[in-house]
Parts: C-alpha cells; sequence; structure tokens
C-alpha cells in the first residue's frame, strides 16, 4: 500500500485557508462582495482541518516512533503546536453557524495550546540546544498559539481573558524575535530545506493585528497601523529573498507564508473600512496577491499530493520535503 506520513507542518494549510476566509468576509463587508465566498473558503479550511485532524491521531497512533521523533527535535516539535493553532482558528470559522460547536473547539483548542506551549518551552528552558536550532517556527507554540488563542476568546466574547493571551503572544514574539534574528545574520547560513520557513517570520504582527481587531474593533488605529506597517515591511523584506528562502522547489512549507499574508490582508480591509488612507491604499493589492497566491498554492498543493501518494511510503519532514 502507497503511503504518505503527513506532518504537523501541513495544519499551516488550515491557518492560510482561514485567513483567507477571514479576508473574504471582511471584504463582502467593506465592498459588497458575495459572502458565499468567504463562507465556501471557511468550509475547506475546516474541511482540511477535519481531514488532517482525524490523518494525525492516525499516524500519532501507528507510527509511534515517528511521532516521538518529531518531539525530540526543536524544529519539528515546533510544527506540533499548529494542530492547536488551526483548532483555535476554527473558532471565528464555526462561530457564524453554530455557538455551541464554537465553544467545544474553543475548549480543545485551548487545551492543547496551553500544554504543548508549556511543555515545549519547558523543553528549551533547560539548554543544550545550538544556535542553528534556533528557526521560525519557535514562534509557533508561544506566540502564533497565544495570538490565535486570543482571537479566539475575543471571538466568543471573552476580552480579559483574549487580552491576557494576546499579551504572553506578543511579549514572546519581542523575546524571540532577535534571537531568531541574530541566528539569521550571524551563524551560518540556514540550510535550503529549512528556508521556507521563514515565512512564520512576516506573521506575527499581522496575526497581532487581526486578533485586536477582534477582540476590540474601536481598538486605537495608530496601533494597529504601526502592526500592519510592520508586517507588510517584513513581507517586502521576505520577497526581496523569495528566490533563495524556496531555492528547493514546491514544498507544502510554503503555506507558512500564507498566514501573515492573509492577515495582513484582513487588518487592511478592516482599517481601509474606517478610513485609514495607506490602508485604502494597500487594502486591495493585498486582497488580490493573496488571492492568487493562495489559490495557487492550493492547486500546486493538491497536484503534489497526487504524486506523492503514487509513490511508496514517504516520510515528510517539518519543511514539508520528503525525506528518503
Amino acid at each position: 500500500m502507497n503511503r504518505v506520513l503527513i506532518s504537523s507542518s501541513f495544519f499551516s494549510v488550515v491557518l492560510g485557508l482561514c485567513g483567507l476566509g477571514s479576508a473574504w468576509r471582511a471584504a463582502a463587508y467593506l465592498w459588497h462582495l458575495p459572502p458565499l465566498i468567504g463562507e465556501a473558503v471557511m468550509m475547506a479550511a475546516i474541511l482540511v482541518w477535519s481531514l488532517l485532524l482525524l490523518y494525525g491521531l492516525w499516524v500519532a497512533f501507528e507510527q509511534r516512533h515517528h511521532f516521538m521523533e518529531q518531539l525530540r527535535l526543536p524544529i519539528a516539535a515546533g510544527t506540533m503546536a499548529l494542530p492547536g493553532v488551526a483548532t483555535l482558528l476554527m473558532v471565528q470559522a464555526m462561530k457564524p453557524w453554530s455557538v455551541s460547536l464554537a465553544w467545544a473547539v474553543l475548549a480543545v483548542g485551548l487545551i492543547w495550546h496551553v500544554a504543548f506551549a508549556v511543555w515545549h518551552t519547558g523543553a528549551l528552558w533547560q539548554g543544550g540546544h545550538s544556535a542553528e536550532q534556533l528557526n521560525p517556527t519557535l514562534y509557533l507554540p508561544t506566540v502564533a498559539g497565544n495570538l490565535t488563542a486570543a482571537g479566539a476568546l475575543g471571538a466568543m466574547g471573552q476580552t480579559d481573558w483574549a487580552w491576557l493571551f494576546l499579551g504572553a503572544g506578543i511579549c514572546s514574539w519581542l523575546a524571540l524575535e532577535p534571537l531568531i534574528l541574530r541566528r539569521l545574520w550571524h551563524e551560518k547560513v540556514m540550510p535550503s530545506a529549512q528556508r521556507p520557513t521563514l515565512g512564520i517570520q512576516f506573521a506575527p504582527p499581522a496575526v497581532a493585528a487581526a486578533a485586536i481587531f477582534v477582540i476590540d474593533p474601536s481598538a486605537p488605529a495608530p496601533l494597529l497601523c504601526m502592526l500592519v506597517g510592520y508586517a507588510v515591511f517584513q513581507s517586502l523584506s521576505g520577497l526581496r529573498i523569495a528566490r533563495w528562502s524556496l531555492s528547493e522547489g514546491f514544498a507544502p512549507a510554503w503555506w507558512s507564508w500564507t498566514f501573515g499574508l492573509a492577515s495582513v490582508t484582513t487588518a487592511s480591509i478592516k482599517l481601509s473600512a474606517i478610513n485609514i488612507e495607506p490602508a485604502r491604499l494597500l487594502a486591495l493589492p493585498l486582497f488580490v496577491i493573496a488571492n492568487l497566491f493562495i489559490g495557487w498554492l492550493f492547486l500546486r498543493t493538491l497536484l503534489w499530493l497526487f504524486h506523492a501518494f503514487r509513490r511508496p511510503l514517504a516520510l515528510v519532514t517539518p519543511a514539508g520535503l520528503p525525506k528518503s
């Protein structure tokens, strides 16, 4: 039987689709676009999340050695936060359809996120890690997890809890970014198989801005503009090194670029709705770029999976590249 063991990094597909769905929901309100498109994208995100969750549970049971191997590696272990992050994003996706289901998903997502983030952080604090192991995937447990938890809690009206998680996420981002930038500037050149994960580097300010909008739509516009500005600057820097970052050819790890792109698009659309001039100029181009890139990536991933499942058993590394 031909099989492919898909790593937890594939949950980044859910992050990209859910982010694009949120952008479409905001665009439907601002530009009077068909709301059905945003809901269809959200439904696709829910479907992919459900399939990956079931498949991930099977892999964790059937291939326990592969599961434990990921946990022992700092880079791979960081991607293990993605199932929790994706689950927390499902809260905003599902809430318009079922509040009860959204609450249930929120509880599961929070339990996974907090338990894993505490475990992973404790493992890092014990030391013994080389500079080469400092990688943007380290943002996932404490930054992505806390920021998406803040957005999910804000969507469910738990404002005080949302601010608590937002603070944890932003402080973790500010603590980790100097470490990762120092590794990129001063240490050995990042291996080509890990370079696609640099897409995670551009996400924190955009995800933070999107979360603040959910928690408090009347939040100070200057703060949100500052976060969006840094996200756009980071994205342009990423575009400048895109060819170098993606030199290995297509891999599902390219989806790490989508969550930041979709989040900055959503935040820009919402800022445009309150007549922030820079956002009015940025919102439409970002929306078009996000749709084109994520749409192409979705089709390219389907083609990649079609070819992957025709091969004998292949382990997929956290960077999304087949490993012999």
